[in-house]
């Protein structure tokens, strides 16, 4: 992925790169066309030059010829010899002058074809690192289609894996759970009764929770959140530091934290987040909490934009007896 990136950020400084050669080539072709028509205009004006240029010649010639029958005229003839000088000087500085813009033309025409030289050369490239580009794009595509079947098949072990110690362990269900809840005020004792999705639906999920059941580590937690929508709860106990800390630690040895219970997420429609259900948090567990109304649109799976593909929160129990004792709470 970094190379694809690198390989995309060089991609758009070369065509960066090549945008302001072709706006330059553009810029050249606007001057040469200037350039152009000035030449055009100075030949035109040496041509005029070149014609009063004759015509002083052969009133030169008048003159010299008139000037040995009359002598009287040579102040004159002398004025229009003046007059003939001074066209001479300014033929010679437009001759001048359009020898300059000739050689500016030339050094920009061959600007012109070193900047179309290497236009060509990063059009090359350009195209090259394109489909060096598409190459990477198609092997890291194989990558991940690669990874994914191999996630699966490792998914589809651990859950035939689960099924089978589920089985074994506590026969073939339904399953359920019952929470002991401790009150500091009377009645002090509330249980709630979970009846748990069936094994075949979520067996890796199904497996975790039994699992957390039979190590005791929601013994000692405390329900520690209550929003409109949902009651949190799990091995945590914000009101005793010790308490925590010990709940934590018991967490960390069964490798359920900070990363979550869960190895992968188990999610379908078919279970979904209504109302008095019971779903892992995020992170996949041991956190847990109880659906307070139906959150299938937010805690089920989705996509935004911001998120992109999200699978949804395992949603995996529900209440068969003790509602009240959520209302309590």
């Amino acid at each position: 992925r970094n190379t694809l990136a690198e390989s995309q950020k060089e991609l758009r400084a070369e065509q960066a790169a090549h945008n302001a050669s072709i706006s330059r080539e553009r810029e050249l072709g606007e001057s040469l066309d200037e350039m152009e028509e000035e030449l055009d205009r100075r030949d035109l004006e040496r041509a005029e030059c070149d014609d009063h240029h004759r015509e002083m010649l052969q009133c030169r010639q008048s003159l010299r010829e008139a000037l040995e029958g009359n002598a009287g005229t040579a102040a004159a003839a002398a004025g229009i010899v003046e007059d003939e000088n001074v066209l001479s000087v300014a033929l010679a500085n437009e001759k001048q002058a359009s020898e300059n813009l000739a050689a500016k033309l030339a050094l920009a025409l061959k600007e012109k074809e070193e900047l179309e030289h290497t236009i060509g050369v990063l059009r090359e490239e350009g195209v090259g690192h394109l489909m060096e580009m598409e190459r990477i794009s198609r092997e890291l595509e194989e990558d991940r289609e690669l990874w994914q079947m191999k996630a699966k098949n490792i998914m589809n072990k651990i859950s035939f894996r689960n099924r089978k110690e589920v089985l074994e362990r506590y026969g073939p269900g339904p399953y359920h759970v019952k929470f002991t809840l401790e009150f500091h005020t009377a009645p002090t004792t509330e249980t709630i009764l979970l009846a748990l999705a069936p094994l075949d639906m979520m067996p890796h999920t199904i497996h975790t929770f039994l699992q957390i059941i039979e190590k005791n580590i929601y013994i000692g937690g405390t329900f520690i959140l209550m929003r409109e929508h949902i009651l949190v709860g799990g091995p945590v106990d914000s009101h005793d530091l010790n308490s925590n800390r010990a709940l934590e630690e018991r967490m960390v040895n069964e490798g359920y934290f900070p990363e979550g219970a869960l190895l992968y997420t188990e999610y379908t429609p078919e279970y979904p987040h209504v109302e008095n259900t019971l779903g892992f948090n995020v992170h996949g567990g041991p956190i847990f909490y109880f659906n307070l109304k139906d959150n299938t649109e937010p805690h089920g799976a989705r996509y935004s934009e911001e998120e992109g593909e999200n699978e949804g929160d395992p949603c995996f129990a529900k209440i068969v007896e003790g509602v009240e004792v959520i209302q309590r709470m």
